[in-house]
């Protein structure tokens, strides 16, 4: 959350918090123990990444896929799939 000396400095950041950021949001939320239900850190970076992929944020909607599996626990980049051939076998491995 640190300032920026000009427009064009703004612009190159990501839309996203640091990990420090969103513990301090999340602990301030606790602690202000506002009347709704808890912060969660997935529903928030989910919804973030529906807006981000709404508006055409491309670069910024895959950054947010990467925190997204880094909170769920996920390994990232997710494994690629194997090909399929026509038979339906996945293609042998050059040895």
């Amino acid at each position: 959350m640190n300032g920026s000396n000009h427009l064009e400095e703004s612009e190159r950041r990501v839309f996203a918090l640091c990990p420090a950021d969103l513990r301090k949001l999340e602990s301030t939320l606790q602690s202000a123990r506002l009347d709704g239900p808890p912060f969660d850190a997935v529903a928030r970076e989910q919804a973030m990444l529906e807006w981000l992929e709404a508006y055409g944020l491309d670069e910024d909607a895959a950054q947010s896929c990467a925190r997204l599996a880094v909170l769920r626990g996920e390994a990232w980049p997710p494994a690629k799939a194997m090909p399929v051939t026509e038979d339906g076998d996945a293609p042998s491995q050059p040895s």
